[in-house]
């Protein structure tokens, strides 16, 4: 009985990490970004959408908040042309780079482009 507890509680905790990962870097840092210019956080994921706070250009520690949008999983490959189940507006974003991930920077969370995020 020992034995079927501890491979279920090592079974649990490799399912666990192959979520955490899958949703990227728990944290994340600004690039492409001028010195003195800083990073917009949008309310929603749109350029249009209001601005509700600001990163600036050398920020690191911006946590992941582990949506993005297009939402898109490693199974299914937009870069590989499989955009099957998308919305026209998602599929252009998806072609074109137009990502972008929720995120959290100290006390703002909201929504960047994707681009000038990385680990």
């Amino acid at each position: 009985m020992k034995t079927y507890l501890i491979a279920a509680f090592i079974a649990f905790g490799c399912v666990q990490n192959a979520f955490a990962t899958a949703d990227g870097p728990d944290h994340y840092r600004v690039v492409r970004v001028q010195p003195g210019d800083t990073l917009n956080i949008r309310a929603k994921p749109s350029a249009q959408a209001s601005i509700v706070g600001k990163i600036p250009a050398n920020a690191r520690g911006i946590e992941n908040l582990g949506e993005r949008w297009p939402a898109y999983y490693a199974d299914i490959a937009p870069e590989e042309g499989d955009l099957t189940g998308f919305s026209k507006e998602e599929r252009k974003a998806l072609l074109t780079g137009n990502t972008w991930l929720k995120i959290k920077y100290k006390n703002m969370a909201g929504w960047v482009r994707s681009k000038f995020l990385a680990e």
